[in-house]
This record gives structure tokens, sequence and C-alpha cells, in this order.
């Protein structure tokens, strides 16, 4: 996987430091003395700080705000006398030898990337710095949502310590439609989701139109509905009818199968008729690469195909031939709006070797995070997003799911339990293929991966997810 340099610098800060700002004396009030100000004017002396990620990152994107972020960073590394080294580690070997290298006293980086799914072992283990006390005494709470992502600033603070942040915002699962099928069938997307009848049942109508089968063989040519793995599929819809496969006891704060829920088996049952009555929907298999949704979209075998934004930048370098839009998750019955799933999260976080050095490696952090000079966080979304779709339409419906306040992470992947013995993802696409239901589903599986979340994580509680 290639990710793009998300390293951002603040044109308020970076001018602060440039100019030799000295701190300001620490304000008193009734309550008590007010936490140690950190001067913003920090110096790492030379130091290389890295910041080590299991993908590849390539430079700046060619991009106004890309060049505009290069020279920045440049004057931010002057500014703090530091350089900035982006390292690419293997994937196998950063998750496998995360733990131990961190307890070596030899962590890969001063900042570094967890998954979702490692959180508890690695809270347990103790590899993970404590943030609490350095965002008290700089300022940085990581609670700009235009910046910061707020799922992950909620879901790592566990039993009331900070541990994870990120300057990425979530990505969500999304609709990607063929136009010439939609248009020669007189179906217009953009007015559809625009008068909110882009619905479940107007998926299954259109699954049902658009799917073609001329022999008759049961296997048909095009499909009307296809999704990068059943799992994708099941995610997306269950959380669209205002279901959760999963969440957080409201009471304990802790994780809690939702299988049960009424919503969820709703959505879990309307993806079987899909399947398996209507055989107008065909997600990727689990033998298959995660990439051939994209590939089989792009030819023309698919209507609708549920992903990432992944799929995006793939449909425009294959080159997919006809054009293509992007829409939310159509409205459940149980909901009265879109609402757009995160499918998993990943974040950075600081190695208890850097526990001393957390205040000043969280200001440089919050300083490469900013915009830079003429530019606001969604202007730099916007120039770098824009080349990966086709249409302004498109656009603002990703927008909307980035900045927007209906974004919910379905947080099963989280949990660090989906390699169960059947799978979640194997167990979702046994309900596509007819091997299971899903009432069978929740009855059979609820409770045995409950006991394993229990063991997972223990006293471990997400407060951060406290009302």
């Amino acid at each position: 996987m290639k990710r793009t340099a998300n390293i951002l610098c603040a044109g308020a800060l970076l001018a602060g430091l440039l100019a030799g700002c000295a701190a300001q004396e620490p304000e008193t009030s009734q309550e008590g003395t007010a936490p140690p100000a950190f001067s913003e004017k920090v110096d790492f002396q030379g130091e290389t700080i890295v910041f080590a990620y299991p993908w590849t990152i390539e430079p700046y994107e060619a991009t106004p705000s890309g060049e505009q972020r290069r020279k920045q960073v440049e004057q931010i590394e002057k500014a703090f006398n530091v350089k900035i080294e982006n390292k690419t580690v293997s994937g196998s070997f950063y998750n496998d030898q995360m733990t131990t290298t961190i307890l070596a006293g030899k962590p890969m980086g001063h900042f570094l990337i967890a998954y979702g799914e490692f959180t508890a072992d690695y809270y347990k283990a103790g590899v993970f710095a404590d943030l609490t006390q350095a965002m008290q005494a700089t300022g940085i709470d990581f609670s700009d949502g235009s910046i910061y992502n707020q799922l992950v600033r909620k879901y790592t603070q566990l039993n009331g310590k900070q541990v994870g942040f990120y300057n990425e915002l979530p990505n969500c699962l999304m609709w990607y439609y063929n136009k010439r099928m939609l248009s020669e069938i007189g179906v217009d997307m953009e007015q559809l989701v625009e008068d909110k009848e882009w619905t479940f049942d107007k998926l299954r109508e259109l699954g049902k139109k658009l799917t073609k089968d001329p022999t008759g063989s049961g296997e048909p040519s095009v499909y009307g509905i296809g999704a990068m793995q059943a799992l994708t599929l099941v995610q997306s819809l269950t959380l669209a009818n205002n279901g959760e496969i999963s969440g957080v006891d409201p009471g304990t704060l802790q994780p809690e199968m939702m299988w049960q829920n009424a919503n969820t088996l709703e959505a879990m049952n309307f993806v079987y008729g899909l399947c398996v009555t209507d055989k107008v929907c065909r997600p990727n298999l689990a033998g298959e690469s995660w990439t051939q949704g994209a590939k089989d979209f792009a030819d023309g075998k698919y209507a609708f195909m549920c992903s990432t934004l992944d799929y995006a930048g793939m449909l425009q370098k294959i080159p997919m031939q006809d054009d293509f839009g992007i829409v939310p998750a159509p409205i459940g019955p149980q909901a009265d709006d879109y609402i757009h799933a995160v499918n998993g999260i990943s974040y950075h976080f600081i190695p208890v070797t850097y526990q001393d050095r957390v205040p000043e490696l969280l200001i440089l952090y919050d300083a490469l995070s900013q915009p830079p000079e003429g530019y606001d966080a969604e202007s730099m979304w916007r120039d770098n997003t824009e080349p990966q779709v086709r249409d302004e339409a498109s656009l603002a419906v990703l927008e909307n799911m980035r900045y927007g306040d209906r974004s919910r992470l379905e947080p099963f992947t989280f949990w660090g339990v989906q390699w169960t013995e059947p799978s979640y993802a194997m167990l979702m696409e046994w309900v596509c293929q007819d091997q299971i239901t899903p009432n069978l589903v929740a009855e059979q599986y609820d409770q045995m991966i409950q006991a394993l979340l229990d063991d997972k994580w223990g006293s471990i509680r997400l407060t951060g997810l406290a009302s």
C-alpha cells in the first residue's frame, strides 16, 4: 500500500518560531495554578525525528497545496532545528516486532502507527506513552475535528489515558455507480440522493433492473450490486440502517456484540435477500484480491460497488472507460438520513520509550498537522481529493463524509478478535452464499465472540466514549 506523506505544518506557529516568540507566564485562577506553559520555541538540536510506517510513503503530491506543504516542512525543520524522516518498514516485521523493539528500548521511530486491531494488546503490553499530562500542559488535545480524527481521539482514550492521535480523517465506505448503466434506465443518482429517495428499497429495485443474465444460467454477466468483500457490504448497510454489528456498552464502556439488535438483523437479512433470494449481488470472495472488485467494476461487471476511497484512485489508473460517480450508502428503513460507515481506524502513537519527551513531540506533531499558509484543512483536502473523482457531486459526497457529523465507526476490527474460526469475514461471506442465515449467525456465534472480547479487553475501558 502506498500513501502520500501527510505531514503538514502550521503557518501561525511557524511564524512565531521564526520570530523567536517567548512563552507567556502561566495564568492562575481561583481554582488553582494552571499547568506549566511549554515554550513553542522547541529546539531539537539537529536531531532526526522518525515517523515509521508499515506502508510506502510517496513524495508530496504534485498539487499547489502539496508544493506549499513541502516548502513549509523545510521551513519548520529549520525553525525547530530538526530533520523529519518518513521511514517505511516492512509491514510483517513492523507489526510482529512492534512490542519487542519498544520494550527493548529500540523503537522503530518516535511516531509509530498502530492498526486498531492491536490496540488492546499494545495497551496491555505497556508500549503506549501516556499523552494526558502533556496534552494538558501544551493545550494540544486533538479536539479540532477539521484536522484531527475524532474517532481516533475517542477510541484511543483508554482507562482515562490518551494514547493515540491522527491527522488523517476517517475513510468511509462508499458506493460507486456506473453512470452509463444508470443513464440507460433513466435514473439520476444525484437527484435520488438529494431527494433522499436513495433507500434500501431503491437499491433492491435498481439491482434487479441492472442485473443481466442473458442465458438464464444463474451466473449473471452483470450484477447490479457488488462489494469489496461481503464484510464491507454488511458493515455499510448495517450502519445505514442505524444498526451496529458491535459497539460499546454505555455502562461498562467495554466492547459489546450487537448481532441480536433488531436493526442489525434487519440489515443482514436485507443483504441475504439481495445475494440469495434476488441473486442481484455478488461480493468479492475471500480467495480473491481485495482489488478485484475495482477491476471488475471498471470492466462493467457491476453497476454498483461498495468499497473505500482506495477504489477511486484505482479506477482512475486502470482506467475505467465508463464514467463513475460516488454516492453514500442508501438510507435504511430504521434511519432518517444517510449514515456513513467507517470500517476501521489506524493511528499514530508515541512509544513509551519517549514518555519524558511527549510534550515536545506533541508540539512538533501539532505544528506539522496544520494547513500550510493560504489553505485551510478543507481546501487542502479538496486539492488532494479532487483528482480522484470525476464530478463535483461525488466530491461533495466525500466532503460530507469527511467533515459531516454522520460518520460512525463499525468497530469490530478494532477489537482485534476478527480472526476467529470461522472468522467474522467468512461468516458474512457464508451469509451471502446461503451457507448460514443471519439469524443463525446471531444465535450461534454472538456469545462465543462476546467471550473473546471480554478476554481480549479485560479491564480496559473506552473512557473516551463516555457520554
